[in-house]
């Protein structure tokens, strides 16, 4: 049989009234029950605590928001401190307010809770607790985490996971970029396009593509009459071909994925995102395993999407092969 791990409880200075469970001794596990979470959570202001994460922890740290909203409706006031340059998600979901605190590494580390308290009222959720390595409560004795990564952006919230929790977008509405696209036959409302989002700022690279492999991939894809869209800030770099090729814009981005029939991007990040704001768009990407793998986040979410990976970089020719066998 195996082994029954040994879970206590313990009080801190920093969140009042939370006995939490720690497991061998050492780790906060993220857990409380409902009746406590009400209790001290009670007519107190919500941070979504999230200032040291990337484009995929910001995105899906609104579903925090989403949570909030379902259970308080407009009981609580729900801030948002974040990285600027993601400042536009909480906008777009339109439950929170940007919050402008500066809270550093060295002040998050006094709290080692996912969910602490302050003076004046405010409640911080850390989204980034034990995120990808977790550690006993004074700090010592790393442990890889393994699970979904979603699951672990959401698990600080101490509340059971529920795909309804997904960040909705409610501000994007009135003309869209796509509209502007139709408008101008750039795009058709019917054409089948393939949605390529290069992130430069990102310091890794799923697709491994330059610009002469995705200008191949171009014309291939022209061959079944596929459009080619790419999102970059090197947009000179594809003058004089038939791709559409626009600034890397968030916003935009967002719009485009809910439309695109495949997605395909340097950055992993865009990859989840599509999964969630797309059901039936087709995800082609890198193989990951661990807390990135595409397949076991798209079971904890029930997503729809038929995803294509392989441990090898994918070339033009296998991308292409993909979108032949889907038409």
């Amino acid at each position: 049989m195996p082994r029954k791990k040994r879970i206590s409880s313990k009080f801190f200075p920093f969140s009042p009234g939370i006995p939490w469970k720690i497991e061998r001794g050492k780790y906060i596990l993220p857990q409380i029950s409902s009746n406590i979470w009400n209790q001290v959570l009670v007519d107190k202001n919500i941070v979504i605590t999230v200032p040291f994460g990337g484009l995929l922890e910001s995105f899906f740290s609104l579903s925090v928001a989403e949570a909030l909203n379902f259970f308080d409706g407009k009981n609580h006031k729900v801030f948002w401190l974040g990285p600027s340059q993601y400042s536009i998600f909480p906008r777009l979901q339109n439950l929170s307010t940007i919050c402008y605190k500066n809270i550093t590494k060295e002040i998050l580390e006094k709290y080692p809770a996912p969910i602490f308290f302050d003076q004046q009222n405010n409640v911080y959720i850390n989204i980034l607790h034990n995120y990808l390595t977790r550690y006993s409560y004074w700090g010592l004795y790393p442990e890889p985490v393994d699970t979904p990564i979603l699951f672990q952006i959401f698990k600080n919230m101490c509340i059971p996971f529920d795909k309804k929790y997904i960040p909705h977008l409610r501000k994007m509405h009135g003309i869209s970029f796509a509209d502007k696209l139709y408008e101008t036959n750039k795009l058709r409302p019917r054409n089948k396009f393939v949605l390529i989002i290069l992130d430069e700022n990102s310091t890794e690279n799923t697709l491994n593509w330059s610009v002469r492999n995705i200008k191949e991939f171009n014309q291939l894809a022209t061959t079944k009459r596929l459009k080619t869209v790419v999102f970059t800030k090197n947009i000179n770099k594809f003058y004089g071909s038939n791709i559409l090729c626009f600034e890397y814009n968030i916003k935009n981005i967002l719009d485009l994925i809910s439309k695109s029939w495949m997605i395909l991007s340097n950055k992993i990040d865009w990859t989840f995102i599509g999964m969630v704001l797309s059901g039936e768009t087709h995800l082609v990407a890198r193989e990951t395993k661990g807390p990135y793998d595409l397949f076991s986040n798209a079971e904890l979410i029930s997503a729809e999407n038929s995803i294509f990976t392989d441990r090898n970089p994918l070339s033009p020719i296998d991308v292409f092969s993909i979108c032949e066998g889907l038409l």
